[in-house]
């Protein structure tokens, strides 16, 4: 699901890229699993990992 996404990043290599993508996401949702809700807030969450993501993509 995130290959063609990633590819119009302008991914050189989309299938290593959106499978590394997937590993960090759901090591960060399980990261996230364990946190006390009321200490983070999640918008600014989602907003930091994916614009991590996305600047790691768009430098390759």
């Amino acid at each position: 699901m995130l290959t063609g996404p990633i590819a119009d990043l302008g991914s050189a290599d989309p299938q290593r890229d959106s499978l590394t993508t997937s590993i960090l996401l759901l090591a960060v949702m399980e990261h996230l699993l364990w946190r006390d809700a009321s200490t983070f807030d999640a918008d600014a969450e989602v907003e930091q990992i994916v614009g991590y993501a996305r600047r790691g993509l768009r430098t390759s």
